[in-house]
């Protein structure tokens, strides 16, 4: 991967930084010595952006000049949400993913009066204009004069529309939106290659149906979140016909998350699987417990707790408030899709969430609409049949 500047909330950067401390990356030219003297630098600028009030920041690291800038260009783009994010990031990669509508160019190219005016009128856009929904699907590359982009493709429903209509908005109050070469192209940067250079070999997996309810617009180092006009039904009609036509990006299970005491209505909670280790899913993949535990004890420390419905970013159908690794094998009571109470064997290491769902959400899981949870996140793949799972029964109970 090329060291290009990299655009992010500043306290994302301190979260990248400290995981750079805990597994150094491998740079080109860069000795292990020269590595922890630039991870360490980078960690004291942070510590000067924070005490300065700095939202967002650009990592500058060029032939060992490290910087820590404010970030000056204006941009009116999707920020992708934390879980598609994690399942989208590489190593080395971006790491603020994020899919550009329109670039402005930088703050000073915009007067005062202009830069009061841009978040009203992409506001009055997006208010006017039924909230996009797609999927991401797949990976390519361009060529640009430093570098190969490389890029996963979003399928977005009604997104070329508000660009178009947001241009012209824009170029009507006399502010110049940078013109694409061939036209508007979604696509979201995963990273920059060397020139040339293809993309490693990592599967790039189709996301879940995802809903925009809102877009950004960033100024500087400041963000500003507008609301589209509702499009709920037309979503829901498009992520149902998904499911039917690709099951097999859904980490289904046959079995709707068992519940405390089979139900326990009254705090609307459910306790289930999140994920199972050494077991091939509907995906294809697989992982150890040891990698589950790791990577549960990272989502447990990001303090993030909402749970989603079918990954759309902003439809916060419940709160996970439990977590933990079976430390065996248990036998425990699940509810079946019938709707009937059998015993079931989850292999030791398997990670139970307790989830506690929304007023509205709950009577999905009661009707067997919500069956099960669905992990995300990012990984490298290599090729490795699944071991099977570790039937190691626990110590009696007497």
């Amino acid at each position: 991967m090329k060291i290009t500047p990299k655009v992010m909330l500043t306290q994302k950067a301190v979260a990248l930084v400290k995981d750079w401390q805990d597994e150094p990356p491998i740079w080109e030219d860069y000795s292990p010595e020269e590595t922890t003297s630039t991870i360490d630098a980078l960690m004291l600028a942070l510590a000067e952006a924070i005490a300065a009030g700095w939202e967002t920041v650009r990592i500058v690291v060029d032939d060992m000049d490290i910087r820590v800038e404010p970030e000056t260009g204006v941009m009116v783009g999707w920020f992708l949400p934390q879980y598609l994010a994690d399942r989208y990031r590489v190593d080395g990669g971006e790491t603020d993913l994020h899919l550009t509508v329109c670039f402005l160019g930088d703050v000073d190219d915009l007067t005062v009066e202009q830069t009061r005016m841009l978040t009203g009128i992409v506001a009055e856009v997006a208010a006017s204009t039924p909230a996009p929904f797609g999927v991401i699907d797949g990976w390519s590359t361009f060529e640009n004069e430093d570098a190969t982009v490389w890029f996963a493709v979003p399928e977005m429903t009604g997104l070329d529309d508000f660009q178009s209509r947001l241009s012209v908005a824009l170029t009507d109050a006399g502010i110049e939106s940078k013109q694409y070469d061939g036209g508007f192209h979604p696509h979201i940067t995963l990273a920059y290659l060397e020139p040339g250079a293809e993309p490693p070999a990592v599967q790039v997996l189709r996301s879940e149906p995802f809903l925009l309810e809102s877009m950004t617009v960033a100024v500087g180092g400041t963000r500003f979140d507008v609301q589209f006009a509702d499009n709920f039904d037309s979503y829901r009609e498009f992520a149902d016909n998904d499911y039917e036509t690709n099951p097999n990006v859904y980490q289904a299970s046959p079995f709707v998350p068992f519940v405390k005491s089979v139900i326990d209505a009254p705090k609307r909670f459910t306790l289930g699987p999140w994920y199972v280790p050494n077991e091939v899913d509907s995906h294809g993949d697989w992982t150890d417990a040891d990698e589950l535990q790791e990577a549960l004890w990272r989502y447990v420390k990001s303090g993030y707790r909402d749970i989603h419905l079918q990954h759309s970013a902003d439809i916060k159908a419940g709160e996970w408030v439990e977590a933990m690794s079976l430390p065996w094998a248990m036998t425990v009571p699940v509810i079946d899709v019938n709707g009937e109470v059998s015993d079931h064997v989850y292999p030791k290491g398997t990670v139970l969430l307790g989830v506690q769902w929304e007023v509205w959400s709950w009577p999905l899981v009661l009707e067997g609409k919500i069956t099960g949870y669905s992990i995300g996140g990012s990984s490298m793949m290599r090729d490795e049949p699944a071991p099977g799972p570790d039937l190691t029964p626990g110590p009696s109970m007497v």
